[in-house]
């Protein structure tokens, strides 16, 4: 499955509930988070999520940046 939450003002509140979520989603796939001007402390708690999913095989964090997980 793949999710575009590209261009929606994430902020840390969003990456917060998203890192949460991440946790817990076992289908997501693909995740597309470009253009949200995520600070490093945003990166940290997405990262913090995507520690407990193994399933994650693709991030993208910028208009032409994938991270292959």
């Amino acid at each position: 499955m793949k999710v575009d939450l590209s261009w929606n003002g994430l902020g840390y509140e969003g990456a917060l509930s998203l890192g949460d979520a991440l946790k817990a989603n076992k289908y997501i796939r693909e995740l597309d988070v470009s253009s949200n001007r995520l600070t490093w402390n945003c990166a940290n708690v997405i990262a913090a999520g995507l520690k407990y999913n193994d399933n994650m095989e693709v991030l993208r964090v910028g208009e032409k940046s994938a991270i292959k997980i």
